[in-house]
C-alpha cells in the first residue's frame, strides 16, 4: 500500500490520547513504535525491533496489525513480517527503522510526522 503521509509515532510521557485521537480523526495511516500502539483503535503497522519487545508483550498485540521487527530472531519465532534497513552490524533504535518502514511504503520524505507529542 503507498500513502501520501504516514504519522510514525513513539512512545513518551508527553503522548497523549487526545494527540492520537486527532490523528486518527484525520485519516492518516499510523505507525506506531513499541507499545504506542496501544494508543490508537488500528493503528497500520506496529514496529517493534527488538527479540525482548515481542517477548514482553507480544501477547498483548491485538491481530489485525501489521507486526514488524527487525530481529530475526522474533522474526522465525513468531511469524513476524521481518524489516531490517541498513547495514545488519549498524546499531538501531526502533523509531528509526519505523520511519524507514514507512519509507518503503512509498510516501514522499516531505510528508512523514513523527510524533511523541502534538
Amino acid at each position: 500500500m503507498i500513502f501520501d503521509s504516514v504519522f510514525c509515532v513513539a512512545p513518551a510521557p508527553s503522548l497523549t490520547k487526545a494527540d492520537c485521537e486527532k490523528v486518527e480523526r484525520a485519516g492518516y495511516p499510523v505507525v506506531a513504535v513499541n507499545n504506542a500502539y496501544g494508543m490508537f483503535r488500528q493503528p497500520y503497522a506496529l514496529f517493534a525491533g527488538d527479540d525482548a519487545w515481542w517477548q514482553h508483550y507480544g501477547n498483548d498485540v491485538p491481530a489485525g496489525i501489521r507486526r514488524c521487527t527487525a530481529s530475526r530472531k522474533a522474526s522465525n519465532r513468531l511469524g513476524i513480517e521481518y524489516q531490517r534497513f541498513g547495514d545488519s552490524h549498524i546499531q538501531f533504535n526502533s523509531g528509526s527503522m519505523a520511519i524507514q518502514f514507512a519509507a518503503s511504503l512509498g510516501q514522499r520524505a516531505s510528508s512523514f510526522w513523527a510524533m511523541t507529542a502534538l
